[in-house]
């Protein structure tokens, strides 16, 4: 047999990779839309008008606040019913969380339309900023008209990425951005105004929309949308599940707010400027991890689903390398182009460029520690932790980076803003290291001490076979195991003989048709548990996608001429389930 934790790593690698690109796009289309915003205002209208937009730009976590609130816990719910093979729950809870999507959108777009003087003033614009108010309400009632397009697109994304729908996700992002640039141009040219800006924005939170909304006129989807039969008690779950995004988005929103309040105290328009920018860039090189922490919410839920001790670990391995690429990249490139990226946003005006350069400086060294940190906040929300992502994205967001600040303004003046939101990541990783130390009284804590599952949660080695198969020695080898497992768990004679005749017929149309003239295929990754006196098997494989479920439902013969072994399936088995994730398919078959 190939070896288990060689081919597991790299499936996972795959699927790891698919979920990280994916969910930088998705990412990509909230930063992009700040980012474009923030160079052709500052280059096109100024600074007082950058600085408006400055303070207006909590705007996008309130945003981030509704749609990670509904998504994130819909994400993890989805992932969970995916893993364990019920489609149908899947479809309602993402049904139902996207018509409260709508509700709460369009609540929200109404009302920052009609009180955007007062949002203005509530983030920011008062007081020695007061002359700011006109600008920064002006590009939140530009913004207030993409609003629902806006948490749509990132409500329904998680989802389409979940049913094969990675590559539109990202093309719908890049169409996205291109267009903001497009009606950007446009806007200034007609003289629209940071207002204009804010409508073309609006505009290209449609766009993105629109491309995503053609996902649904594919066949062969699972992700639909019923009305009957929503489950509204899950609600409750979903909310529960994305309450930590909800508190990271709001204190998103309120840390702006106080930081902005203190740089404009000790640093006047020159340091709320520059603070603005540093936040764009933020934005834009946060994207990549932003991406590293979808992907580890996504997999951490789908192996969590399946109880998967093993895979819960590599995810977290993976999350850890691409973070240390990640960040090395950033350092690499960014620091040496420093000067180079603020002369793009501030071309004359010495002080303030020499200004952004320290920002970027400060923001390139400190992002690994911000990125692992959110990247454990991810994790722990989709092990269905509630109270300890909470707490950590408030002490992230909020507490330890305000009290920082009142520390360092003293000494560095508005330096000191800037160095407080590098330096808080690691002064969060060091007291999270600390709590484990403590809790398990010794100096070097183990991987499995982080992970923080329960001793049940692991499988016992008996009760379970991993194997990966690559050849139709294998599939009968793999059917002689199952065997001899069933029989070991002293389960009836008739039942592992059903097992392995639908784990060798399963694995070798995999192998036969799946894989079919293709010159270097991978490998059929196959787990069997025991649960309830049944064998549940799963079987993942990267061939072409083919929905077994749809095609044993309809095989009406008695004897088919054709697909008779998975006909045999159908009829030795007790359920059958099947999902294609990321492209990657998953049959699960009890016995």
């Amino acid at each position: 047999m190939t070896s288990r934790k060689l081919v597991r790593k790299s499936n996972l690698s795959r699927m790891f990779f698919t979920a990280f690109i994916t969910s930088s796009m998705i990412e990509f289309g909230y930063a992009s839309a700040d980012l474009i915003d923030a160079v052709i205002i500052s280059n096109k209208l100024g600074s007082a008008s950058i600085a408006a937009q400055g303070i207006a730009y909590p705007f996008f976590s309130i945003a981030c606040l509704v749609s990670g609130l509904l998504s994130i816990g819909m994400q993890i719910m989805c992932s969970d019913y995916i893993a364990r093979g019920k489609i149908k729950e899947m479809q309602q809870s993402f049904s139902m969380t996207t018509i409260v999507s709508v509700i709460i959108a369009g609540l929200l777009s109404i009302g920052l339309f009609i009180w955007a003087d007062l949002v203005a003033f509530v983030l920011g614009a008062n007081g020695n900023a007061a002359h700011l108010m006109l600008g920064a309400a002006a590009y939140l009632k530009g913004l207030s008209v993409g609003v629902v397009p806006m948490i749509l697109c990132v409500v329904l994304a998680g989802v389409i990425s979940l049913d094969g729908g990675a590559h539109l996700v990202q093309v719908a992002a890049i169409a996205g951005a291109v267009s903001d640039v497009i009606f950007d141009l446009v806007s200034v040219k007609l003289g629209g105004g940071i207002f204009g800006i804010g409508i073309a924005t609006s505009a290209s939170n449609l766009v993105n929309f629109l491309f995503l909304t053609t996902h649904f006129l594919k066949k062969g989807r699972f992700a639909r949308f019923v009305i009957k039969d929503l489950p509204w008690k899950d609600m409750k779950n979903i909310l529960a599940m994305g309450s930590e995004r909800a508190t990271r988005s709001l204190m998103d929103t309120l840390r702006p707010v106080f930081i902005n309040m203190i740089m404009i105290a000790i640093g006047g328009e020159l340091g709320m400027s520059a603070l603005s920018i540093r936040n764009n860039l933020c934005d834009v090189i946060e994207v990549p991890a932003m991406g590293i922490v979808g992907a580890v919410g996504l997999l951490t839920g789908l192996t969590y689903g399946e109880k998967n001790w093993d895979d819960c670990k590599e995810v977290g391995h993976l999350a850890h390398v691409y973070t240390l690429i990640y960040s090395l990249v950033v350092i690499v490139v960014m620091i040496p182009l420093a000067d180079i990226v603020a002369g793009i946003y501030v071309p004359n005006d010495p002080e303030l460029r020499n200004l952004v350069i320290f920002a970027i400086y400060c923001l390139a060294v400190g992002n690994v520690f911000s990125t692992l940190v959110v990247c454990r906040v991810a994790y722990l929300q989709s092990i269905h932790l509630i109270k300890e992502p909470q707490i950590l994205t408030l002490l992230n967001k909020l507490i330890v980076v305000l009290a920082i600040c009142l520390i360092l303004m003293k000494i560095m003046g508005h330096r000191g803003v800037i160095v407080a939101l590098a330096a808080c990541g690691f002064i969060i990783l060091a007291g999270i290291y600390i709590y484990y130390v403590i809790r398990y009284r010794k100096l070097k804590p183990s991987v499995d001490d982080f992970m923080n599952l329960p001793d049940e949660f692991k499988i016992k080695p008996q009760d379970i076979i991993e194997l990966q198969i690559g050849n139709m020695e294998e599939a009968v080898t793999v059917s002689e195991q199952l065997q001899l497992f069933a029989r070991g768990h002293k389960l009836p004679e008739e039942k592992a003989y059903r097992a392995a005749i639908c784990a060798e017929e399963l694995t070798k149309n995999i192998i036969d048709f799946g894989y079919a003239n293709v010159e270097k295929h991978g490998f059929i990754d196959f787990r069997a548990i025991i649960s309830d006196g049944d064998i549940i098997l799963r079987i993942r494989d990267d061939c072409h996608k083919f929905d077994v479920q749809q095609y044993v439902s309809m095989i009406t013969e008695e004897k088919p001429t054709e697909g008779l072994g998975l006909y045999l399936v159908a009829k030795e088995s007790k359920d059958i389930k099947y999902v294609n994730i990321m492209n990657t398919n998953t049959v699960m078959v009890t016995i």
